[in-house]
């Protein structure tokens, strides 16, 4: 590929992986489509990963090795959830910091992965801080509030994100009031839904107590 497509291609891509967000390791462009499958140099076809990332999506777990029902299949799955998959189907249940061990992306990525996971009701968070598949699980963590206050406030404001998008707010606009960018808000979001905190429907909002300069 040429130095010029190269560098399109990681300006376009913020200069960090595309999978694990990481910007301070050896960033490599990888091809969508292999070159040996007649994929091209079009930067459409080319995206922006870490070494590390790069290696593991070059022996990447294939979904045939996952042990999933066809309906569940049929869920959109990332290289990442296929791989926390198959590392829970051979470990068992595990906390974030033991899968990063196992699947060798980084813990905010593991995190986030389960948490998708997790709204697709594939797997569920244990009260022991283990995650597992979710029909093995007897005592969630799901609709609880956490014992520890500092993070019980990280789930009340996650899922006050959650309702101004759903309520029609673009994760931008949310971005702008809670001082967060557009990605950490849609994770937030993504927080709220799998962990659902068991919050009283809000009737009436006063943006006049939100200082959005």
């Amino acid at each position: 590929m040429s130095v010029d497509n190269r560098d399109e291609v990681l300006e376009r891509d913020g200069r960090q992986c595309r999978i694990c967000g990481a910007a301070d390791r050896q960033l490599e462009v990888h091809h969508a489509t292999p070159q040996s499958d007649g994929g091209s140099d079009d930067p459409e076809n080319l995206l922006t990963l870490c070494d590390r990332c790069h290696t593991l999506v070059h022996s990447r777990t294939r979904e045939e090795e996952v042990p999933l029902d066809p309906e569940e299949a049929r869920v959109d799955m990332t290289q990442s959830d296929l791989a926390i998959i198959k590392a829970l189907s051979e470990v068992g249940a595990s906390t974030p910091p033991e899968l990063e061990e196992v699947v060798r992306f980084s813990e905010p990525t593991v995190r986030r992965r389960l948490h998708a996971l997790t709204v697709d009701d594939i797997v569920a968070p244990r009260l022991d801080g283990k995650w597992d598949f979710a029909e093995e699980v007897s005592r969630s963590a799901v609709g609880r509030w956490p014992e520890k206050s500092a993070r019980a406030a990280r789930y009340a404001r996650n899922e006050v994100m959650r309702r101004m998008f759903e309520s029609g707010m673009t994760k931008s606009e949310i971005a702008d009031i809670v001082g967060l960018d557009d990605r950490t808000v849609g994770h937030n979001i993504t927080q709220a839904r799998a962990l659902r905190p068991p919050l009283e429907p809000m009737t009436d909002i006063h943006l006049s107590v939100v200082d959005v300069e």
